[in-house]
């Protein structure tokens, strides 16, 4: 049938879907436009939609930077509580994280930490040492967005969850306050008594062991500083430059015409975050690399913990366990720095030319040398 010549003096025996394309299809398609527009307006409009996401990248990606270091710091507070160790509540405990960490910050009276949550992740390797990098992975903090602007997440692809990135984006936190904490016990010891009142081969032996120190230190937080600069700007400048600039034009009108296009944009989002965190199937031995070095920068942490800043320096075996773990990580950043060699991950190149900018590790490394 030649749907073109349609009238309503020949429609009669024409097959429906015809009759339908000709005459329903683009009444349905413009009344679609227009349903779909009318919602991305109540959804960024009348229900603050870009308020609530700001809301969800700030607490539960790290955008409050205070906040993410009050779930460290909570956790491990609540690893020295010997009841929490005995019982293993874990309701109770996520309860009492989110308490605290709100409470430090003093967001506890913000209107919008009212949809905050705490709950048990589905893993069974939980710990209770606060030197341990799957301290944070046993909780997520989640935002509750009201109905209907959680629609925008829904059938999301589960491997970008934000619940993975931000487990990711904790352990950096985690390991940035071991090593702020050592640094400040060496700043604390080079004023300490170790240093006065003490004959000059003693005092030689702990100036030695200061200065070695504090290289050791400075080693860390330079790998430290290198993976959270990298990795908080890309998630919150690079895929937050994305996402705005997605569900906005220049002129401040709304991008997404209906919600499909609005969910496409969130996962997209999602996705450059979870590239970001080095989550990817390609990036999977670099993140390895990387946890790794975050436990050891742990280890010292917990070296470190067990002594005060009179004994730091006149704790031999202290300080042969301290050159010990440097040296695995020598050997360990050697290794990172070399998948700039071989991996083919735009973000992977990134975060080790920071972390190798002046080639400090490779300078004097063949590839004879690495073993894998």
């Amino acid at each position: 049938v030649d749907d073109e010549g349609i009238t309503e003096d020949t429609a009669f025996g024409t097959p429906l879907p015809v009759l339908l394309r000709h005459k329903m299809s683009e009444i349905v398609q413009r009344q679609c436009l227009s349903i779909g527009r009318f919602t991305m307006s109540v959804f960024f409009d009348h229900l603050a939609f870009e308020a609530h996401f700001n809301a969800v990248v700030r607490f539960t990606l790290g955008g409050e930077s205070a906040f993410f270091d009050g779930i460290v710091r909570s956790l491990e507070r609540a690893c020295a509580d010997t009841r929490a160790r005995i019982i293993r509540s874990s309701q109770h405990i996520a309860r009492g994280v989110l308490e605290d960490a709100l409470q430090d910050v003093g967001l506890n009276e913000h209107p919008l930490c009212e949809r905050l949550s705490m709950r048990e992740n589905e893993y069974d390797g939980m710990t209770f040492d606060a030197f341990n990098l799957n301290l944070c992975n046993g909780l997520t903090c989640e935002y509750a967005l009201p109905w209907p602007l959680n629609l925008a997440f829904v059938g999301m692809n589960e491997k970008y969850a934000l619940s993975h990135s931000q487990v990711a984006l904790l352990q950096i936190c985690h390991g940035a306050r071991a090593v702020r904490a050592c640094s400040a016990l060496l700043h604390a010891s080079s004023r300490s008594n170790a240093l006065r009142n003490t004959t000059q081969t003693n005092l030689d032996l702990r100036s030695r062991r200061l200065r070695k120190l504090s290289l050791l230190v400075t080693e860390f937080q330079h790998f430290i500083d290198a993976l959270y600069g990298h990795v908080f700007e890309a998630v919150h400048l690079g895929a937050g430059r994305f996402l705005n600039t997605h569900v906005r034009d220049a002129q401040g009108n709304i991008v997404p015409r209906d919600l499909y296009d609005l969910r496409a944009v969130v996962e997209r989002y999602c996705a450059r975050v979870h590239e970001a965190c080095f989550l990817r199937h390609v990036d999977t031995a670099l993140k390895a690399l990387v946890e790794d070095g975050l436990q050891l920068a742990l280890d010292l942490g917990a070296l470190f913990s067990a002594r005060t800043a009179e004994t730091l320096l006149t704790d031999g075996p202290a300080y042969a366990s301290a050159q010990q773990i440097h040296a695995k990580f020598r050997a360990l950043m050697t290794q990172l720095c070399f998948r700039v060699r071989v991996t083919s991950s735009e973000a992977a190149v990134g975060f080790i030319e920071r972390v190798d900018f002046n080639s400090f590790y490779l300078s004097n490394t063949t590839e004879q040398d690495l073993e894998f």
